[in-house]
């Protein structure tokens, strides 16, 4: 397992690395745009690399499908 603490800290600094910024000359950036699809792969590596040290696996998944369904429609 992991102390929530510890994630709780990983949060913390990639939002004090990428919150209000601009995110189009933030280092991770500089060579492609700052799309939502790609800040998500930057949080996700930069936890892969914060956690790195404990006993947790991050998994990447290329393709995630949700299905809804509403009956009272």
């Amino acid at each position: 397992g992991i102390d929530f603490r510890t994630i709780k800290n990983a949060v913390n600094k990639v939002m004090d690395d990428i919150d209000h910024c601009d995110l189009n000359s933030h280092k991770a950036f500089q060579d492609k745009n700052p799309s939502s699809e790609k800040i998500a792969a930057y949080i996700f590596y930069f936890f892969k690399f914060f956690l790195r040290n404990h006993s947790v696996k991050l998994l990447r998944m290329n393709h995630i499908w949700f299905l809804k369904t509403c009956n009272h429609l």
